[in-house]
């Protein structure tokens, strides 16, 4: 029996093999989408004005505090967890992110409404509820460009679970927005900040998922 060379080997082995490509590092990724979280900010910021006492309210660490450090919470870890979910092997960074931005956003604006909010008298008034629902629809608005850089930034990795780090990709989008938002609009009311800012991550993350689930699937298909 003729002896077939092992450099003939191992290419008749490899080459009905599709080539791999490199997935770029998460911490790179990371870092420009939330710089471009920040820029977000920063544009929404200067087009809509940032409310007088913002500083103040800051400072005050009450809850227009409690409420923007959930959001930025969410914003961070949502990001991080989304490219991590589109990593074969961080899945234990993915949960740590979630769990920080989620639970954060979460632990926020319990504490906000336990704490400092009075009893929701007017704020279920059709002028609360439409002023609420604008500052929820302009967050997730102004997201929009931030989660298609989360999708093509996710379609580079090796996203598996689609649905799943979409929706959180979108969490952390609107996080972004959502804060934004924080910091413009003049409403002195603690439900608002907690109905129209604090959970306008979630309501992204229900609006947005599919959309970003479909743009990621088409670029990673694409490469």
């Amino acid at each position: 029996m003729k002896r077939v060379p092992t450099e003939e080997l191992v290419t008749l082995l490899v080459r009905d093999l599709e080539p791999t490509r490199r997935i770029p590092r998460l911490r790179a990724q990371w870092a420009a989408l939330v710089g471009v979280g920040g820029l977000v900010i920063l544009l929404v910021v200067a087009y809509r004005g940032l409310r007088p006492d913002a500083l103040a309210l800051l400072l005050s660490g009450e809850a227009f505090t409690l409420v923007a450090a959930g959001l930025l919470a969410a914003a961070l870890g949502a990001c991080a967890a989304a490219l991590a979910f589109a990593r074969p092997d961080r899945d234990r960074l993915a949960q740590g992110g979630l769990l920080c931005g989620a639970g954060g956003l979460a632990l926020a604006a319990g504490i906000a409404a336990l704490g400092f909010a009075e009893a929701p008298s007017a704020a279920g008034s059709a002028q609360a509820l439409h002023a609420a629902l604008a500052c929820s629809v302009s967050g997730i608005l102004f997201a929009v460009p931030l989660s298609i850089l989360a999708a093509f930034l996710m379609s580079t990795g090796a996203p598996r679970r689609l649905g799943m780090t979409a929706a959180v990709a979108a969490l952390g989008a609107t996080a972004f927005g959502a804060l934004a938002v924080h910091f413009t609009c003049p409403s002195l009311s603690v439900w608002h900040w907690i109905t129209a800012h604090a959970l306008a991550p979630v309501f992204g993350a229900v609006l947005l998922a599919a959309p970003l689930r479909v743009l990621t699937l088409r670029w990673e298909r694409g490469r």
